[in-house]
């Protein structure tokens, strides 16, 4: 649970509320001053699950009939602008409190529920990505306790997919660079056992494509990100490290599996057509 205070004027609030209802984990509390807005945005964006993609979602609250939305229990509803049918409930409390910080009232919002859940919802391209394995369910359970404002456990579910993911490329690449003539220099005797050391072993033959110019191998800072937050950071500090390590995480693992799977199945096909045509020739 948050205990910051931020001074925030009308303008600042109305799109930290909007952000609040949109991305906000259950039970963590936006605390401010200064701003007296006593309504809740007209319209956010979530992804609406009939549309397939995110849309703008529209009060269903009749401004004419309710004066404000500030109270200690309340519930409020939004409506798909798009399809028109699909609705989303929130349980919020939002209340001043009793104390001041520079003469301003100290204000909470804060929501406890929701309905449909908080979006624990996988790209198509990353869950056909992780499909067959334990990291999509791993991966669908640190979305779970993010959303719970469990940062520390889901930086942890994150964590033990890249470790997955670091011994299947590990793996390939080191097939490739044996069937390159570097079986010498690539042993599996020679491949380090600490994760830090896989990633710099495998640095240097990690896809162009994948790995922007100039910039490490992602996994590298995703893993040290991660082992950071279980550590060291708080609830709320490891949670907002996992919103940000996310988006490289799709990304990536969204294609460097599919990648490291086709050059998998390119290196056997080359074995098998190599082996058939030292056949043929004897």
């Amino acid at each position: 649970m948050s205990k910051e205070i931020e001074p925030l004027d009308n303008p600042q609030l109305l799109p930290k509320l909007k952000e609040w209802l949109e991305s906000s984990p259950l039970y963590t509390e936006l605390r401010y001053t200064v701003g007296n807005i006593n309504k809740l945005p007209d319209e956010i964006e979530i992804f609406c699950e009939q549309c397939e993609r995110k849309t703008v979602w529209r009060t269903t609250t009749n401004r004419n009939q309710v004066a404000s939305d500030k109270a200690q229990l309340r519930q409020s509803g939004y409506r798909c602008a798009n399809c028109k049918e699909q609705l989303i409930h929130f349980a919020y409390s939002w209340h001043d409190e009793s104390q001041k910080v520079d003469g301003h009232v100290v204000t909470v919002f804060r929501k406890y529920g929701q309905w449909p859940a908080l979006e624990e919802r996988v790209k198509k391209e990353l869950a056909k990505a992780l499909e067959g394995t334990d990291d999509l369910k791993f991966y669908k359970t640190a979305l779970r306790l993010r959303n719970f404002g469990c940062g520390i456990g889901a930086m942890l579910y994150m964590r033990r997919v890249i470790e997955n993911h670091m011994n299947d490329m590990i793996q390939i690449l080191t097939e490739e660079a044996k069937k390159g003539g570097q079986a010498g220099m690539l042993s599996a005797q020679e491949i380090p056992a600490r994760f830090h050391e896989k990633v710099d072993y495998a640095d240097k033959l990690f896809p162009a494509h994948l790995k922007p110019q100039n910039f490490p191998n992602p996994i590298k800072p995703l893993y040290t990100l991660a082992s950071d937050a279980i550590h060291n950071l708080s609830e709320e500090e490891a949670r907002a490290n996992f919103d940000q390590c996310r988006k490289v995480f799709e990304y990536l693992f969204s294609g460097l599996r599919p990648a490291l799977n086709e050059r998998k199945e390119f290196l056997d096909g080359l074995k098998n057509l190599t082996e058939l045509s030292t056949s043929k020739s004897a």
